[in-house]
């Protein structure tokens, strides 16, 4: 399981809420319960240089990770950041392993969960969806364990970013988009879900400082919370 940059997260975002070591221990414990027991890797994949145009910084992370993926002798890597799955599978030279988002491993697995409570939406990241066309398998899983979706005007192929990438332009433009990202939700829902760590960093910030009653739930918080 490459867990990426999830416990820094934490030292930087605590005061608005973000929680990147559960996410990482609700998908080790999911792994679990379907009888995976992975060695964890840290760190960062390089996302952020390499769209910043760090060549050498981001050469230098992926020699560091491709090192640490060599010695665990892996033959699949889980990712719950779709950052990190996307600059795997898209950046990265090839590697000898079968790459897999959480809500990939999940889709093939049985499951059950609780009766729904609440009224949810779900926010399409880029990265996952429209960088790696992966749309239905987290409402899949999300179906198995009690959930149903209400969609926004603007999903899948067609959802609006959470307007900041790589934390390069967290301006007032980028939070005019988030605030209307927030007030579609708002009109289906009460509760929105996300695959992505930094779309939740970010819905999260704006919600810290602006008037709305939305709650942002990472993908397999609410996962690991309803299953049976």
């Amino acid at each position: 399981y490459f867990a990426g940059c999830l416990p820094f997260f934490d030292v930087m975002f605590k005061e608005i809420g973000f929680n990147g070591k559960k996410i990482a221990e609700n998908t080790v414990s999911l792994l679990n319960k379907y009888g995976v027991k992975p060695s964890i890797i840290y760190g960062c994949c390089g996302h952020d240089a390499f769209w910043n145009g760090n060549k050498k910084l981001f050469n230098s992370i992926v020699k560091k990770n491709m090192k640490k993926i060599k010695e665990k002798n892996a033959s699949k890597i889980i990712f719950s950041c779709p950052e990190c799955y996307r600059t795997f599978k898209r950046d990265y030279p090839k590697i000898d392993a079968k790459l897999m988002h959480i809500s990939e491993f999940l889709a093939e697995k049985e499951m059950e969960g609780k009766e729904n409570e609440g009224e949810y939406t779900f926010h399409d990241s880029c990265r996952l969806g429209k960088h790696l066309g992966i749309y239905n398998e987290p409402r899949d899983v999300l179906k198995k364990v009690g959930i149903e979706i209400k969609e926004m005007e603007h999903n899948k192929e067609m959802a609006v970013c959470c307007g900041t990438s790589t934390w390069m332009s967290c301006d007032w433009k980028s939070e005019e988009i988030r605030k209307g990202r927030i007030e579609e939700a708002l009109k289906v829902a009460d509760i929105m879900i996300t695959t992505c760590p930094k779309c939740q960093i970010h819905f999260k910030c704006t919600l810290s400082h602006e008037n709305y009653k939305l709650e942002v739930k990472d993908f397999v918080e609410v996962v690991a919370e309803r299953i049976k």
